[in-house]
């Protein structure tokens, strides 16, 4: 008569190990929340109301940031500095992003190659 198998439980990885850790240190949780708002902002830059970031306006020429119609602030053209905060940041995330991938595919052939060769 053969007897039951007994079943482990599944050690968790390596990876979900490390999450687990950071997410215990409330720095780690503010700072991920934080980048994960800009980039989410970024994103729908578009649905939101801002003044277009290029256009001078003229009769707001370097208005204190706070106020009702400009956040925060104009330049000294006229511009609304949170338009062109948001719409700026846009375009630096769109170039990290083809960075990291140029980088984890350039990687990638670098360790390929090693690892034919025998590196």
């Amino acid at each position: 008569m053969q007897q039951p198998q007994q079943v482990l439980p599944a050690q968790p990885s390596a990876t979900m190990r490390a999450l687990r850790q950071a997410l215990r240190v409330k720095v780690t949780v503010i700072g991920v929340g934080i980048v994960a708002l800009l980039v989410f902002i970024a994103l729908i830059a578009d649905l939101l109301y801002l003044h277009d970031p290029t256009v001078m306006y003229s009769a707001s020429l370097r208005v204190p940031p706070g106020s009702p119609d400009h956040l925060l602030g104009t330049d000294s053209f006229g511009r609304d500095v949170l338009s062109r905060v948001v719409y700026g940041s846009r375009v630096s995330l769109f170039i990290a992003i083809v960075v990291v991938g140029l980088a984890s595919v350039i990687g990638s052939f670098l360790g390929l190659v090693a690892g034919y060769m025998g590196a």
